[in-house]
């Protein structure tokens, strides 16, 4: 905010926001209201109040203005709610999504009161309060602040009667840790007499106390009652390496139990499935799809009973080799059909044409890739030739092309039009292949499960145009 430089038109601008600070006792929403009919911010206004005070009132009235503002500031911060990091779980679980600490004074009050009691319930630990802190995305001391806040706006504590109880809880947080120190201290003396593992085992289970807080409480053991002996600290840390090598083996061995048990249980199902499977006549992906089950878990079952029932992982076995033997036959036929209609050509509507990359896709499921792999050393040198020719130029059709399907929707294509008595195209006589049209193209190949690419297009496309396909027809 901009002040005029003469010293009494300044002192009258002062004043003015000076008393209407007073005037409304400080209330920022009212000097909010100033700031915006001044074309300012609030920090502006109560800056000018501070200029005032200085520059045209007493040292006294500049002193408790300082301290008033020092209490104000202390007073917003109380009801100043921060920005978390997270969404807050309390409110959450009241219903109310928010990223704000509180929204209101009702979520307020339940925010002051839940840190309060967990307070409370946790006399007050900082370990205990910092869970809590982490949960919030706040500090401990913030945790505590809001504590205090709560039993002295809400319980009607004063600061002494807060005070002296927080005095409390770190009596009775001594108490229970000096308690604990003992309890602990007992076991370490119980695990330096004992004389074998299964003794060790014992204790430890029996202990009620995490393994890690053992391990990490050793040197402050040996510290205070056994003069820092590094042998004693050496016996512990062996014993207690030796029970977590034992709990190791438990945990692998309870895995291994559960393993064994989960196999148990699914081995009739895996049977069943794997019989049924030997008994169909079909491929392991149709009898997977026809009869809801995953693919993996087929695997699994296969696996599994290879483990259990070698009997039937044997007829199972059998199957799979003569289906690979029939399909490898079957390969090998299909190639010998290839080459001929590569050669002759086929006859389709009473017309002779050559064998494209959409022929073969309409009447295999062979990859392509894998053409040239079976093909050697069962036909001629010349008749591979002719294949590895057909399988290099048509690789690229061989995949789906997303780019060249955009490249499809977005080319204009004119498929007649009207010309003049000069043989000039009359404007507006264009009929265009549409964008349905050309959708039902695409799906015909993807529901025949041919790549989509400009190649395979371009052959479906002319087919269409010359009413050689019906477009709904699968292979």
């Amino acid at each position: 905010m901009k002040l005029p430089t003469d010293k009494k038109e300044r002192e009258t601008v002062l004043k003015y926001i000076y008393d209407y600070a007073t005037n409304v006792n400080w209330d920022s929403d009212k000097l909010e209201e100033l700031a915006k009919n001044l074309n300012t911010t609030l920090i502006d206004i109560k800056s000018c109040t501070t200029k005032y005070v200085r520059e045209f009132l007493d040292n006294d009235a500049y002193k408790n203005h300082m301290v008033m503002m020092s209490g104000i500031r202390k007073k917003e911060k109380e009801h100043r709610s921060p920005t978390l990091k997270v969404i807050n779980p309390i409110l959450l679980k009241e219903g109310i999504s928010t990223y704000k600490l509180w929204e209101n004074d009702r979520d307020k009050e339940i925010i002051l009161k839940y840190i309060y009691n967990y307070a409370q319930e946790n006399i007050y630990d900082d370990n205990k309060l910092e869970i809590l802190a982490k949960s919030l995305g706040i500090s401990v001391n913030d945790v505590k602040f809001y504590a205090k806040r709560y039993a002295l706006d809400y319980l009607d504590y004063t600061e002494t009667e807060y005070s002296n109880k927080i005095t409390e809880y770190g009596i009775s947080r001594s108490k229970l840790k000096a308690s604990e120190r003992s309890n602990i201290a007992k076991i370490y003396n119980l695990l330096l007499n004992a004389k074998n593992l299964d003794e060790i085992i014992n204790i430890v289970d029996k202990s009620n106390t995490s393994l890690n807080r053992l391990k990490y409480g050793i040197a402050d053991f040996v510290n205070s009652y056994k003069n820092g002996d590094e042998k004693i600290k050496l016996i512990l840390e062996d014993k207690l390496n030796s029970y977590s090598l034992y709990l190791n083996k438990k945990k692998e061995s309870d895995k291994n139990i559960k393993l064994e048990k989960d196999k148990q249980d699914t081995l009739p199902i895996a049977l069943k499935t794997i019989n049924a499977f030997i008994n169909s006549d079909t491929t392991i992906d149709r009898f997977c799809k026809q009869n809801n089950i995953n693919i993996s878990t087929f695997h699994k079952y296969v696996n599994l009973v290879k483990e259990k029932n070698h009997d039937v992982a044997n007829l199972y076995q059998q199957k799979i080799d003569q289906y690979k033997k029939d399909r490898y036959l079957y390969i090998l036929n299909f190639i010998k059909n290839l080459v001929k209609c590569l050669k002759e050509g086929i006859i389709y509507n009473d017309k002779k044409r050559d064998y494209d990359i959409i022929d073969y896709y309409m009447s295999t499921n062979i990859n392509l890739e894998d053409i040239l792999d079976i093909a050697k050393g069962n036909v001629s040198n010349k008749d591979y030739n002719i294949l590895r020719r057909f399988v290099n130029d048509n690789i690229k059709a061989s995949k789906t092309r997303p780019n060249d399907i955009k490249q499809i929707m977005d080319q204009k294509v004119i498929t007649s039009y009207k010309t003049d008595t000069k043989g000039n195209i009359i404007e507006g006589s264009e009929v265009v292949f549409s964008n349905d049209e050309k959708q039902k193209i695409i799906d015909f190949l993807n529901n025949n499960n041919i790549p989509v690419n400009l190649k395979t297009y371009s052959l479906m496309y002319k087919r269409y145009k010359d009413n050689l396909v019906v477009i709904n027809k699968k292979k």
